[in-house]
């Protein structure tokens, strides 16, 4: 894919996930949303998110590629910038369900501990990937 598609693509994909992640926390404001709903809701952000993140791999990629690295910097900034977004929206997402009682027993809280424990595991090790990206480029 051409540098041009690239960047029109990751601009589509940044603009849903920044209007979902608007519509998140719209309904983390509004009064006692279920909790069924917030975790659809923090599954489609999820979603969105890792769409952005693949388009903008792509994109370090074809930079580092053509030995750009203003924009590879560039690019990593804002990834990290937008990894740290999406882990804050997930935190009051989270911090929501931990504040409401069992109103989906079906799903057990161990269960639910786990997931979250295996999400925070892939936003720290995409935090560490894209850092250790940014040090492998400086040092070139």
């Amino acid at each position: 894919m051409n540098l041009s598609k690239l960047k029109r693509m990751k601009a589509v994909k940044k603009s849903q996930l920044t209007k979902f992640k608007h519509k998140m926390l719209r309904l983390l404001d509004e009064d006692l949303p279920s909790r069924r709903e917030v975790r659809r809701h923090q599954e489609q952000l999820e979603q969105y998110h890792e769409e952005v993140m693949s388009v903008i791999n792509k994109l370090l990629d074809t930079c580092e590629e053509a030995q750009n690295l203003v924009a590879f910097n560039q690019l990593s900034e804002e990834m990290e910038h937008m990894v740290n977004e999406f882990g804050n929206v997930q935190d009051q997402a989270q911090e929501y369900l931990d504040s409401r009682k069992d109103e989906d027993s079906s799903i057990s809280k161990q269960d639910e501990d786990s997931n979250m424990i295996a999400r925070v595991q892939s936003w720290e090790q995409q935090t560490e990937d894209i850092n250790r990206e940014i040090q492998e480029t400086r040092k070139e």
